[in-house]
């Protein structure tokens, strides 16, 4: 009899799962959306307080929620009128 070869199984990396909304505790409870941020990065949400977040890669790879600022929304809102 041969012996059958075992194939290895593909990790999954966190940016595979996708951007899926937290139902624990942690993220139920904090200002910021109820997302991970990092498989998250870059994407723009709506916190559990009601403001405007944009999430932005921080120095060691990984990703943060930061609040939009008035700024950044006039910005994003006239950059495409001239």
């Amino acid at each position: 009899m041969a012996k059958q070869k075992r194939t290895a199984k593909p990790k999954e990396e966190k940016s595979l799962e996708g951007c899926k909304k937290m139902t624990t505790k942690r993220y139920a409870k904090r200002d910021s959306p109820p997302y991970p941020a990092t498989p998250c990065c870059g994407k723009e949400m709506t916190g559990n307080d009601g403001q405007q977040y944009v999430s932005k890669r921080a120095s060691d790879g990984s990703c943060r929620w930061h609040p939009m600022t008035t700024r950044s929304k006039a910005k994003k809102l006239t950059s495409g009128c001239q």
